[in-house]
């Protein structure tokens, strides 16, 4: 995949009202605090259910850093020493790739998930030389789909049954962003 092949660590990107910086082990703690709260999962599909799950999870992310799978930053707010959410790029097929992102509720309403997703289509479109992101949410979830659609996201089409959400299969919406 070019650029994102030659990447040897994920980079911190900085914005004004927060930073993106790679995920530790020691981010466990503060990822099961949004993890587990019903209104940050319950428009995902996430389905995460220990803080020894949360710590698998970091960890299965920095592995699949490292085979070039996927890329994911914690989002620090300004003014805060530890993440309040997390976010990336999965599902990398050529010149494409899926982004994705969860805030802990404490810090919705601030403009930081919006500016997240900025910086990390920055560095797909200028850094990875992506041609295109894909994004899928959970039919129903106006906020991402809002905060998309401001972005530039295009709707394609609903997806049928597309996911699994905590053993109920739901529809989800297929989103584009160009170059």
């Amino acid at each position: 995949m070019g650029a994102f092949d030659s990447l040897q660590e994920i980079p911190v990107l900085a914005g004004n009202g927060m930073s993106l910086r790679p995920l530790t082990p020691a981010d466990a703690p503060d990822a099961w605090a949004y993890y587990s709260d019903p209104e940050v999962y319950g428009p995902t599909s996430l389905d995460i259910e220990s803080l020894a799950a949360t710590e698998a999870g970091l960890q299965s992310m920095a592995d699949s850093f490292a085979r070039r799978e996927s890329i994911r930053w914690g989002i620090v707010p300004a003014g805060v020493e530890r993440i309040a959410g997390d976010c990336g790029f999965f599902n990398f097929d050529g010149l494409s790739a899926e982004i994705g992102y969860l805030l802990a509720g404490p810090f919705w309403g601030r403009g930081i998930a919006s500016e997240a997703v900025d910086l990390m289509l920055t560095f797909a479109f200028d850094t990875l030389g992506l041609q295109e992101v894909k994004a899928t949410v959970l039919d129903g979830n106006e906020r991402s789909l809002r905060l998309l659609d401001r972005k530039g996201f295009q709707r394609v089409e609903l997806l049928p049954r597309f996911r699994n959400v905590r053993g109920e299969m739901k529809d989800f919406w297929l989103l584009r962003c160009a170059r």
